[in-house]
Order: C-alpha cells, then sequence, then structure tokens
C-alpha cells in the first residue's frame, strides 16, 4: 500500500519580518499619540524679603553640620588647566572629599593607574594646592587670607568650601565689608529661580573697594545658593562656582540631632581663565564620626611640608611677601 503524501502550499501566508515590521509601525504611532505627562511647573518664587531672612535661612542650613562632626563624600572630577605654553590638559578620575568646620579641607582626585593628580586641602592654619601635571605646589597662610594682592593660584581651598555651603555667610569686618543686598529684576546666568544677591568687598586703606564674592541665593525653596562669583585680586569677576542638585545628605550613626543639612551634590568651578574648569559630582555624601588619626589638627599634611621635594618641582608661597614685610 502506497502513503500518500500530500504537499500543502501556503500562498497567503504572511511574511514575517513584515509581520514584525507592521507591529513596529502600530506602536510607534500609538506612542506617538500617548504623550508623557508634562513636567510640573517649578516653584513660584516668593515675594522678596529682607537681608535678614535671607541670611538667617542660609546660615540656619549651615548650622545643622556641627564643628564636631566629618563631612566626606566619594567624587567623581573632570578637569582641564592651562599650562604655561598655553596648551590645555584635561583629566578625569575619582576622588574623595572631606571637611572638617571651619577649614579643614581635603579633596584628592586620582586618574586610574596614575595616582595623586590634584590634591586640594587645608590644614586650619595654611592652605595648598598640589597639581602633578605642572610639578608645582601652591601654598598661603589664613592669616594672610584677606591680602587681596597675594598671587594667584588655579583654585583657592576657602571657594571649595564657600561652594560646599556648608559654613555661614561671611561677616563684615576688618578689610572686609557687606553684604550689600539686591533684588534683581532677571533671572541670573546658570541659575533656575529668581535670585536674591549678597555682594562683600574689600577695600584696603585708601584704595577702591574691590569685590571678593558674590552669592546667588534662589527665591524658591531650599533658599540656598545656586551660584557664587568670587573677584580676583583686581576685583574683576575670577572664579565662578556654578551649584546644582541641591538635596539633603546622609547621616551615620546619629552624629547630628534634627535634619540634615542640604547643600550641592554638582558642583562647577570655571576659574579664572574661562579654560580652567573643575567639575565634581558628590557620591554619597554624609555626616560621620571623626576618625581618631584625622581629628584636627591630626590632618593630613601639605605635600613636601616635612620632605624635600623632588629637584624639578616647585613650591609657591602665594603670600610670601606678606610674611618679609609683616607691616604691609
Amino acid at each position: 500500500m502506497r502513503t500518500r503524501v500530500t504537499k500543502v502550499i501556503w500562498r497567503d501566508a504572511p511574511n514575517p519580518w513584515l509581520t514584525l515590521g507592521a507591529v513596529m509601525v502600530v506602536l510607534w504611532i500609538v506612542a506617538g499619540c500617548v504623550r508623557p505627562p508634562p513636567r510640573p511647573p517649578p516653584p513660584i518664587p516668593e515675594e522678596p524679603v529682607s537681608a535678614e531672612t535671607v541670611i538667617e535661612r542660609y546660615n540656619a542650613n549651615a548650622d545643622r553640620m556641627p564643628s564636631d562632626v566629618l563631612f566626606r563624600s566619594y567624587l567623581s572630577a573632570e578637569a582641564g588647566f592651562i599650562d604655561e605654553d598655553d596648551k590645555i590638559h584635561h583629566f578625569d578620575g575619582s576622588g574623595r572629599l572631606d571637611f572638617v568646620k571651619p577649614t579643614y579641607l581635603y579633596l584628592g582626585i586620582e586618574h586610574g593607574l596614575g595616582g595623586n593628580m590634584l590634591e586640594i586641602g587645608s590644614d586650619g592654619k595654611r592652605y595648598w594646592l598640589y597639581y602633578r601635571q605642572s610639578k608645582k605646589v601652591w601654598w598661603g597662610k589664613f592669616e594672610h587670607l584677606d591680602r587681596a594682592e597675594a598671587r594667584d593660584m588655579l583654585i583657592r581651598p576657602e571657594r571649595v568650601i564657600a561652594a560646599l555651603g556648608l559654613t555661614r555667610l561671611p561677616v563684615g569686618s576688618g578689610r572686609l565689608f557687606g553684604p550689600c543686598f539686591l533684588v534683581p529684576d532677571r533671572l541670573i546666568q546658570h541659575t533656575l529661580h529668581p535670585q536674591y544677591m549678597l555682594s562683600y568687598y574689600w577695600q584696603a586703606e585708601g584704595q577702591t573697594p574691590r569685590l571678593e564674592r558674590q552669592y546667588s541665593i534662589s527665591r524658591a525653596s531650599p533658599f540656598l545658593a545656586e551660584r557664587i562669583v568670587f573677584g580676583d585680586k583686581h576685583g574683576r569677576m575670577g572664579c565662578v562656582a556654578t551649584l546644582a542638585h541641591l538635596g539633603p545628605i546622609g547621616v551615620r550613626k546619629k552624629v547630628i540631632e534634627g535634619p540634615a543639612p542640604i547643600m550641592p551634590h554638582r558642583i562647577y568651578l570655571r576659574l579664572a581663565n574661562e579654560r580652567n574648569y573643575l567639575s565634581l559630582k558628590l557620591n554619597r555624601p554624609r555626616l560621620d564620626r571623626i576618625p581618631s588619626g584625622l581629628r584636627p589638627p591630626k590632618w593630613k599634611k601639605m605635600p613636601y611640608a616635612d620632605s624635600k621635594p623632588p629637584a624639578d618641582w616647585e613650591i609657591i608661597q602665594i603670600d610670601e611677601a606678606y610674611d618679609r614685610e609683616p607691616g604691609r
């Protein structure tokens, strides 16, 4: 008996690739018709308040971090610096930032297997900047910090401290006076909301006042700085700190009572020359107990403070003139 084989031909069977394409087209059309919900409008700024209220709110947030705890954050960083031949050197890396009030700071950035590329620090008495690419360490003394004629350095550590927003606003005294208070009638560049402006000036005896720094403080909650402009030694716009992603920081082991302070989680520093910059992303910032080995005055020392630098390195004290001429 022979087996009969019937051959079936699906003349009208669809091409599977065409079917998939048709489905994708339909989904694309549907997606175009279903729009995501609109973003909520930004908060409406409050009506202007007094300078005293602006200062009080800013300082109240800074005071949530006491002087007996450690602020620590891991960092992702990008930087670009101009060398003496006008060539720009870019690098990115990761690092750590430690801070204890009022002026203990350590910010170190490493690049892959290349080791420590950049270090910004202060130990309460002196501050420094170590930049391996240039084979230089710049440093100065806090006792001369109000001397506007000191030599420039790429990044002043006290400006990094100010950008964190964890210290109180300056108080006018001696050579420094202010703040001068202004409610601008236009949006300030690199800010999200209308701002209040607090400006501080240096004035040495017999000289014209020069801008020291200017805070742009948001008129919307949380009422903190979104931008700080620092004047150079001539009083012109120098370093500009743009502050973003403001939010509370973590607290470990209940080292503080009450709510945690709010601070920027992104800090972008455009330095005096616009091609010089330092961009910091703060990862997992928190308040913690100070380790015994780091407790002031047991703080990280300035590079080559107790040793001789390599022969091709230069150690530059930017305010050396005031040590030579104390009465100046």
